[in-house]
């Protein structure tokens, strides 16, 4: 009599553990989904969007050049040279800030013979290909044909956040999603306007 209380009260006791460990199983996916729905989800398909627009605007940039680009560290070369003998065609300065998640553009040029043809956009599809978990970009000047066309809009009667989105720097940004300015972010050094900008919320 007491071997069949004890096998019934070991049985009661596993079926109870099993249950209970389901229940512990549960709510643990329940919270992992609670998360990834969130801002890690968000970040996911973020990160995956960028990787798919790398290779589309690199794919637009040589079609457009009618050459193959290469860009590593910042630099766009032509793999053919000119007839001139050069291969150099844009380049980048920009720095990431993991912490932040942050990536700041201090300078991008593009040799004029080769502008308006997308290698702009290639080389900031680069950078965030490098750090595909970027949530805000900085710019820490607007320079050249950015400036000029600012500046075009400044004296037509613009904000400067209506101004700054006439240009080609916002406009290759927010390619990429990031089309909110940050108010606070926008500043003026040595007469030079930048701004930041993020994916909306």
């Amino acid at each position: 009599m007491a071997s069949k209380v004890t096998r019934s009260f070991f049985v009661m006791f596993l079926l109870s553990s099993v249950s209970l460990y389901a229940q512990t199983i549960s709510l643990v996916e329940t919270t992992c989904s609670n998360i990834m729905s969130g801002a890690a989800l968000e970040r996911l398909r973020n990160e995956s969007e960028v990787h798919v627009q790398v290779d589309a605007v690199l794919k637009k940039a040589e079609k457009n050049l009618g050459a193959i680009l290469t860009i590593k560290d910042g630099r766009a070369d032509l793999s053919q040279p000119r007839v001139d003998g050069t291969r150099f065609v844009a380049f980048i300065t920009a720095d990431y800030t993991e912490k932040l998640r942050i990536l700041t553009v201090s300078n991008m040029f593009v040799r004029e013979d080769a502008r308006n043809k997308g290698i702009s956009a290639a080389l900031l599809a680069a950078e965030l290909a490098k750090h595909p978990s970027t949530e805000v970009i900085f710019t820490t000047a607007l320079l050249y044909d950015n400036e000029d066309k600012l500046r075009q809009y400044l004296d037509a009667g613009y904000s400067v956040i209506d101004a700054v989105k006439e240009t080609w720097a916002y406009k290759i940004r927010a390619q990429f999603g990031f089309t909110e300015i940050m108010p606070e972010s926008i500043h003026m050094t040595d007469g030079k306007y930048g701004f930041g900008v993020r994916r909306p919320r």
